[in-house]
């Protein structure tokens, strides 16, 4: 009897230990390693201010601050102007085109972060 791991499974195997796999068809079923990431926006800050997505990245923005917030970009290709967000509520946008994004608060104009986009 041999020790080998069939290519396949070792294939299958590699991409589970790597954790790259998003979409990828195990058995039937889809296997999801995809993480939404989340910006807090605590004490009139972005928590992080900076961070690096993929084309197509939906983020999270969750207010954990006291005050009310709002998030919005003019960055060309990934405009967008949320609602205010109240205490404890969520804010889901999703960046389509690559670039720089610039992304601010209306309520408190000296909260900003950046966000590149890849």
């Amino acid at each position: 009897m041999s020790d080998r791991i069939p290519a396949s499974r070792a294939a299958v195997l590699a991409a589970v230990l790597i954790g790259g796999v998003a979409g990828a068809t195990i058995g039937g079923a889809v296997a999801s390693n995809v993480v939404m990431p989340t910006i807090m926006q605590a004490d009139k800050s972005f928590k992080p201010d900076v961070v690096t997505v993929k084309v197509g990245t939906t983020i999270s923005f969750l207010n954990d601050d006291i005050f009310d917030h709002n998030v919005f970009s003019e960055s060309r290709g990934n405009e967008f102007d949320s609602r205010v967000q109240g205490p404890g509520e969520t804010v889901e946008i999703t960046l389509h085109t690559a670039g720089n994004v610039r992304i601010h608060c209306r309520i408190h104009p000296k909260m900003t972060m950046a966000i590149r986009v890849e």
